[in-house]
C-alpha cells in the first residue's frame, strides 16, 4: 500500500477499557494491553473495531467505500484495505498504576437465574478518561472525495466500542483526527546511488507469517521469524539489493550474534538439558561436559550491535486474536495466537545504483491486514566500513600462525544468507576453516499470479552468523577493493533475495 495521507488520531475511554490479549498478569483473568507501564491500544485492536463501526454503518457509506477501507475477509493478500493504523499509546501522563479500574463479572445461568459456580472474572481495566495517541494511514487506492467522505464520517460518528465486554458497557471511546500536512509533503526521501544504512522505527509488530481467515481452523498458533527477511524489504523499497533487517537497541547497525561468540551455561542441573547433552555428546563424538555444580560455554543466540559487545533487546508480543460470527457476534471456531516482534528498531543496508527514492511509511510482513508490520522511516545514512584495520590485524596474526607472510586472511562474517555453490569461485580465493552452521530459507514462488501458496521452494544455507575464514595470495590494497565489490553484489548466488551480505569479524572501529 502506498500511503496517500497521515493523520494524528487520539482515542478518550469514555468508559472502562479492555482491549487486546496482549499482555498477562496473574492476579487477573484479563488485563488492558500495555507497554513499559504505559496503557496501549493494539493497531490490529483499533483496526478491528473501526472497521466494525465502518460495517455497522454500510448504509452510510456505501459497500464499496468500506470495502476499500478495510479489505475483504478470506482475501486479505489481495485485498487487504487502504486504511491502517500504528499502536496507541497512552499520552496523558497516566501509567498503568495510576490509571487503572478493576473490573469484576459474573455469570448467571439463562436456566436457573442463578450464578454459574466457578465463573468469577475479575479484570485490571484502562479507567474512563485516559487518552491514547497514534497515526491513521490511508492508502493512495482511495480518491478525494472518498477520503473526505471517511473522515467526515468519523468527525460526524465519533463514539463507538473497541474491545471485551461491551454488553455491560465496557469500552465506550470517541475517536478525534487531525491531519499531519507536512508528513503528506514529507512521504518519500529522495537519495543519491549508494549503499545506505537504514533505520525504522516499528509503529506496529512485525509477523512475519501470512494469516487468512480461511486458513485459521488449521492454524490456531502463528510464529514468526524475529528479523525481516530482505525478500519483503525488496518489495516495499523497490531496490537493486537490500540485506536482512535486524532489531537494534539504537539507530545503528546489527547483526546475528556470530557462531564463535560463547556464552557461560548454569542450569545444568535441570534432567532436559542433562538428556540433551548427552544426545549431543554421542552424535558429536565429543565429551559429555555435564555436571551439577559445574558450568560450561554455550553457542550465544539472539544479535549483537556491529560495534559494541551487548546484546539487542526483542520484545516479543502475543495477541490473541479471536473471529467473530457475522450475524450472532458470538465467537466462531477460529481463533489464533499471533507471535510478533517489536524491538527498538529495524536496521539493514539498501543498495541502488541509480538515483532513488525511500518511502517514510511502509507496512511489511504477514497480517498487514490486521494491523501488524507498520514503520516509519527514522534515520537514512551513507555505509562507512572499518575494515582496513581488522584484515591487517588478522593477517599479521594468521600469517605468523601458518608462516605465509605475503597472504592476506579475511574473516568473513555473513549476516545474511549464503547460498554456497563453488566457494573458491565465490570468494576468489581460499577458505582456510568455517565456523558455519546450515539454516533452511523458504522462498515463495509467486509463478501461479495470485499468492503462491502452494509453490514454496526450500533451500539449504549457510546461516547468518556463520563465520569463514579465506586467504588470499594477495596485497591489502587488492583485497580491500574486492571485498567492496562483493559487499555491493553479494557472495554466492541468489543475492536477489538477499543472499550473501557479510561483515569483516573481529570488527573494529
Amino acid at each position: 500500500m502506498n500511503v496517500k495521507s497521515v493523520y494524528r488520531i487520539k482515542i478518550t475511554a469514555k468508559t472502562p477499557l479492555l482491549v487486546g490479549g496482549r499482555t498477562r498478569q496473574v492476579r487477573y483473568h484479563a488485563i488492558s494491553s500495555h507497554e513499559q507501564d504505559k496503557w496501549i491500544i493494539p493497531a490490529s485492536s483499533i483496526k478491528g473495531a473501526l472497521s466494525e463501526h465502518l460495517k455497522n454503518n454500510v448504509d452510510q457509506l456505501g459497500q464499496d467505500l468500506v470495502k476499500k477501507l478495510c479489505g475483504e475477509e478470506g482475501d486479505g493478500r489481495t485485498n487487504e484495505g487502504s486504511m491502517r493504523l500504528s499502536d496507541l499509546k497512552a499520552v496523558n501522563g497516566v501509567d498503568v498504576k495510576s490509571g487503572h479500574v478493576i473490573r469484576t463479572r459474573i455469570a448467571v445461568s439463562n436456566l436457573s437465574g442463578s450464578i454459574v459456580s466457578g465463573a468469577l472474572a475479575i479484570f485490571k481495566c484502562a479507567k474512563p478518561g485516559v487518552q491514547f495517541e497514534g497515526l491513521l494511514l490511508l492508502g493512495d487506492k482511495l480518491n478525494d472525495d472518498e477520503e473526505r467522505a471517511f473522515i467526515g464520517f468519523l468527525k460526524e460518528q465519533r463514539e463507538f466500542y473497541i474491545g471485551k465486554n461491551q454488553t455491560v458497557g465496557m469500552g465506550k471511546v470517541e475517536i478525534e483526527l487531525t491531519e499531519l500536512k507536512e508528513e503528506k509533503r514529507e512521504l518519500h526521501r529522495k537519495l543519491d546511488p549508494g549503499m545506505y544504512v537504514v533505520v525504522f522505527e516499528p509503529l506496529s509488530p512485525f509477523t512475519s507469517t501470512e494469516v487468512g481467515f480461511e486458513t485459521l481452523e488449521k492454524k490456531y498458533f502463528v510464529s514468526s521469524k524475529t528479523y525481516i527477511p530482505a525478500t519483503a524489504m525488496k518489495k516495499v523499497l523497490n531496490v537493486k539489493r537490500v540485506t536482512h533487517f535486524y532489531p537494534s537497541n539504537a539507530e545503528e547497525i546489527s547483526l546475528p550474534t556470530p557462531s564463535t561468540y560463547l556464552r557461560p551455561k548454569h542450569n545444568d542441573s535441570h534432567l532436559y538439558d542433562c538428556i540433551f547433552e548427552l544426545v549431543r555428546s554421542r552424535l558429536e563424538k565429543k565429551a559429555f561436559l555435564m555436571s551439577k555444580d559445574g558450568e560450561r560455554l554455550v553457542e550465544a543466540r539472539g544479535y549483537k550491535p556491529l560495534y559494541r559487545d551487548q546484546f539487542v533487546k526483542v520484545t516479543e508480543v502475543v495477541n490473541f486474536h479471536i473471529k467473530l460470527n457475522e450475524y450472532s457476534k458470538n465467537v466462531a471456531e477460529s481463533f489464533w495466537v499471533q507471535k510478533s516482534y517489536k524491538p527498538e528498531y529495524w536496521v539493514g543496508l539498501v543498495y541502488h545504483d541509480e538515483p532513488f527514492t525511500l518511502p517514510k511509511y511502509v507496512i511489511v510482513g504477514g497480517a498487514r491486514s490486521k494491523g501488524y508490520g507498520l514503520m516509519r522511516l527514522k534515520e537514512c545514512s551513507k555505509y562507512v566500513h572499518h575494515w582496513r584495520d581488522s584484515v591487517e590485524e588478522f593477517s599479521n596474526f594468521m600469517q605468523k600462525i601458518l608462516n605465509k607472510p605475503t597472504s592476506t586472511y579475511v574473516p568473513f562474517l555473513f549476516t545474511t544468507h549464503y547460498y554456497c555453490v563453488d566457494p573458491e569461485k565465490d570468494f576468489g580465493g581460499r577458505v582456510v576453516e568455517s565456523f558455519a552452521s546450515i539454516d533452511y530459507f523458504r522462498v515463495y514462488d509467486p509463478s501461479d499470479g495470485i499468492s503462491g501458496k502452494n509453490k514454496v521452494k526450500i533451500m539449504e544455507t549457510v546461516a547468518p552468523g556463520s563465520v569463514v575464514i579465506v586467504e588470499y595470495e594477495k596485497s591489502l590494497e587488492e583485497v580491500l577493493k574486492i571485498l567492496e565489490e562483493m559487499k555491493k553484489n553479494g557472495i554466492g548466488d541468489h543475492t536477489e533475495l538477499g543472499f550473501g551480505d557479510f561483515e569483516v569479524y573481529p570488527v573494529s572501529k
